[in-house]
């Protein structure tokens, strides 16, 4: 089964991401760092170009921007781009997704397909080498796709429930969506 995956309490790593649409060829690219604790909380840090937290928890997403110290917070569905991050966390949303599972000597390779009735959403695909999450690919409407390389990969290190609020200052402002 592919929770073999998703086999962790705590996951960290640093990554590359490059997003490229059918209306720009060039793409852009990000870095930055990701924690997941399950069995929800998820902080995506990105620090290259621009730098921004996003913290997931539940089913709620939280967006702040260290630039105008403020923070947007809404309900993750708003973000269609952003449905797939549940996999991670959820064994019921994996369990409703249509799922290939593609081994070869040295790595494998699980495809996702009708995520959460995504209608922007063609396929969600992550490559697992050495029993590390390496890479995702997540192909959009088109030819939009996203791409995260994931490098420094830690399994189950510790990882304070604290730290996933320790960035956003308590003196943001917020704007709840």
């Amino acid at each position: 089964m592919d929770d073999e995956f998703f086999d962790f309490e705590t996951f960290t790593a640093s990554f590359s991401q490059s997003i490229v649409s059918e209306n720009d060829d060039s793409g852009s690219k990000a870095t930055g760092e990701i924690f997941i604790s399950k069995p929800n909380s998820i902080l995506w840090h990105v620090k290259l170009p621009t730098e921004r937290i996003l913290l997931i928890r539940d089913s709620s997403i939280s967006i702040y921007d260290p630039d105008l110290n403020q923070v947007l917070k809404s309900d993750i569905d708003i973000f269609e781009e952003a449905k797939w991050i549940r996999v991670f966390t959820d064994r019921d949303a994996r369990n409703r997704l249509e799922r290939i599972i593609e081994r070869s000597n040295s790595s494998t390779r699980i495809i996702y397909r009708s995520l959460f009735k995504d209608s922007r959403l063609r396929e969600f695909v992550i490559n697992k080498e050495s029993d590390k999450i390496r890479s995702i690919a997540i192909y959009l409407s088109g030819k939009d796709r996203f791409e995260i390389t994931m490098e420094r990969v830690e399994i189950n290190s510790n990882i304070s429930e604290d730290y996933f609020y320790s960035l956003i200052p308590a003196d943001a402002e917020v704007i709840v969506q």
